[in-house]
């Protein structure tokens, strides 16, 4: 699968950033925030991802992340996240 990621060495730790379309302040409730909280555990798991580093700010966030497959993991944790955050802005009413 080709990947919009460049990841020259997988043995190094690369600082990575997903932000919000228009830049919308998404990351305002506790439910939003963990659902990237859940992903990045949940590529720690099974993805062997490894995390130094994390914030969440209100319409982006940053990590500090290495591990096999890299370009693939992240990728996949944004596809994940992005569906899910859609799915709970639906629940909380906000389009």
């Amino acid at each position: 699968m080709r990947s919009r990621y460049r990841i020259n060495d997988e043995t190094t730790s690369h600082f990575i950033t997903s932000t919000i379309v228009e830049w919308l302040p998404v990351f305002t409730t506790a439910a939003c925030c963990d659902i990237v909280v859940h992903s990045l555990e949940y590529c720690r798991q099974q993805k062997q991802l490894r995390i130094h580093a994390w914030a969440i700010m209100d319409n982006h966030f940053h990590a500090i992340v290495s591990g096999p497959r890299l370009a693939q993991t992240i990728a996949n944790l944004k596809k994940f996240t992005a569906h899910s955050i859609l799915d709970r802005l639906k629940v909380e009413g906000r389009e």
